[in-house]
């Protein structure tokens, strides 16, 4: 194996060395992969040696098809997870080309061979006709013809020997198609899937099998190109289990002559691979880093508004001793007539003078308005004030309970649950005027649950009906009364056959059937800004307890209900309590 530094080196290189496989980057100094390629099969030597492109940047179908315009014969992007399967594609690439070779140097041997052998018999004709008959010189000729047949059909057998070899060794399900017709299935694909195909079946509803839907189907057939590179991801679901199987397809199509009228072969090879673990592994940690991040996140938060709301709570104290002591004064200035009138009887001074009174008067009013004021103003907003510091230590109580909580699983009253959801959302709920409602059944049994991601689950829940509710109130233009209460949001719960069956059911403006698969993916987000994480996090922590989320609606202007099903005791797995 060479390797040179720059596209100009490896043009050099290869006008003056023979080569049997190119590997090329894209980006390279001096010329790209793709201007390097097309002088290579320039080349008369190197037209038919094999060229592989592998790249981490240009990814995308229009470079691939780029690559495979000029002489390519595979488009590798980085990374690659599967560094058995690259090898033995180089493997396979230079098994080709050598085999390619052998049979054209075995043809130019068989030429030489036929002109030696015709000279041979034109030279024993001419001998036999003279010394044999016609008869012996007829009898060598089949001789002759039937050591070719026999050399002919030891090569076929030793070709496609050959080729099933290279069929089994590929690690994925491999299907090799001609004219959309099965001509060879390996051992893997045997183990992936219950059924099996037989060489000859048509692969339609085999693809169907699978799971692969009508345009999915239709992409591995296109024959609008010479060379058709396809990767599919596919949910494929049998005996209850779900699998996520990547597909890859690369098809050729053969143009033939004969009998005056062009005939097209198509050869497509389906590799069917399952990364179902992959994907999951994937998940879970996306899942952790999420939750991870989002309590440590939590805890900061939560710790710089305990710092804020104590001095706030400082402040309050302060005024709260300056109302008392307002109030004192206030009750002084009144009680003063009061007590003038009786120090001067003590005294035996008699009565008050006229300026007197009238200031002892004015102050007893300034007593009784300074009063007023202290009930009317001063103790209404600090009793508001109080209630506010109130709420807000319960909030920080309930989501510094969730933060330290982790992702052990423990009892859950679910009726706490809700309120603790309740309480969160209370002033954006208050704000629309969204009423929140339990039904749930008092004979239900506490679940075993993890109770912080179960929280965060409901809470998002909770204030996505609710925006659905504001959007569909804009949408109808209502106008809402102190008092009313056009938004409710219903959240129920009950055992269903060993599981607990939680359900969100609000009067908001609905889901659109096709969006009703899509609301959990990973990025959905009907708003302009959110990044659609929440409800594809708890898809995640629903899917790691082994249950499942749906959402149901009629359509826009119908509501929507959220189902969400869990087991009622769930305990974490070895593996999962080393992840925590």
């Amino acid at each position: 194996m060479v390797t040179v530094e720059s596209g100009a080196l490896a043009l050099e290189y290869a006008i003056t060395h023979p080569v049997v496989l190119f590997l090329l980057g894209v980006q390279m100094p001096e010329m790209d992969g793709f201007e390097l390629a097309e002088l290579i099969r320039q080349n008369e030597r190197h037209q038919d040696v094999p060229i592989l492109f592998i790249t981490a940047i240009y990814k995308s179908d229009e470079f691939a098809r780029k690559g495979f315009d000029v002489g390519a014969y595979d488009y590798i992007t980085k990374p690659v997870t599967d560094n058995e399967l690259l090898l033995n594609k180089v493997k396979i690439f230079l098994q080709l080309y050598r085999q390619q070779r052998e049979l054209e140097h075995l043809n130019h041997s068989l030429e030489d061979e036929v002109k030696r052998q015709t000279t041979e018999l034109v030279a024993a004709k001419q001998r036999e006709l003279e010394l044999e008959s016609r008869r012996k010189i007829e009898e060598k000729e089949k001789e002759k013809e039937k050591e070719i047949q026999a050399r002919e059909i030891a090569w076929l057998q030793r070709e496609k020997l050959f080729m099933e070899g290279v069929v089994s060794a590929v690690p994925a399900g491999l299907l090799v198609l001609r004219n959309g017709v099965i001509t060879a299935v390996n051992s893997r694909f045997r183990q992936l899937f219950t059924f099996e195909p037989n060489q000859g079946d048509s692969i339609l509803p085999v693809l169907a099998k699978i799971g692969l839907n009508p345009q999915q189907i239709e992409r591995l057939h296109r024959r609008n190109t010479k060379e058709v590179a396809e990767e599919l991801e596919v949910i494929h679901s049998e005996n209850d289990e779900i699998r996520v199987l990547d597909i890859r397809s690369s098809g050729f199509i053969f143009e033939e002559e004969e009998e005056e009228e062009e005939e097209e072969e198509v050869v497509i090879l389906l590799s069917i691979g399952d990364v179902t673990e992959q994907r999951r592994l994937e998940e879970r940690q996306q899942y952790i880093a999420f939750q991870s991040g989002l309590a440590e996140m939590s805890m900061s938060v939560l710790h710089n508004i305990g710092n804020v709301l104590m001095g706030i709570q400082h402040q309050s104290e302060r005024i709260l001793e300056g109302g008392t002591s307002l109030q004192e004064i206030a009750n002084l200035l009144q009680q003063l007539p009061q007590l003038a009138a009786k120090q001067n009887r003590e005294s035996g001074e008699g009565d008050l003078t006229p300026p007197m009174k009238a200031l002892l008067k004015a102050s007893q009013q300034t007593g009784e308005d300074l009063n007023q004021l202290y009930q009317t103003h001063f103790s209404s907003s600090a009793d508001r004030i109080y209630r506010g510091i109130q709420h807000i230590e319960e909030i920080i109580t309930i989501q510094r309970g969730a933060s330290e909580l982790g992702g052990g699983s423990s009892e859950v009253s679910l009726h706490r649950l809700v309120e603790d959801a309740r309480t969160l959302l209370a002033d954006l709920c208050g704000l629309h005027q969204v009423q929140v409602v339990q039904k749930i059944d008092e004979r239900l049994p506490m679940p075993v649950l993890p109770r912080s991601p179960l929280l965060q689950l409901l809470i998002n829940l909770i204030k996505n009906s609710c925006e659905a509710i504001v959007v569909r109130h804009k949408l109808e233009n209502k106008q809402q009364t102190d008092g009313e209460t056009e938004g409710r949001i219903t959240i129920e719960a009950e055992s269903h056959q060993e599981q607990l069956r939680l359900c969100i059911v609000d009067n908001g403006i609905g889901i659109a059937p096709e969006r009703l698969q899509t609301i959990f993916q990973f990025g959905f987000s009907t708003k302009k800004e959110g990044g659609g994480i929440g409800l594809h996090a708890g898809t995640l922590f629903v899917n790691k307890l082994g249950g499942t989320i749906t959402a149901f609606s009629d359509g826009v202007g119908a509501g929507a209900t959220v189902e969400i099903l869990l087991p009622l005791n769930w305990q974490p797995d070895a593996d999962e309590q080393r992840e925590d």
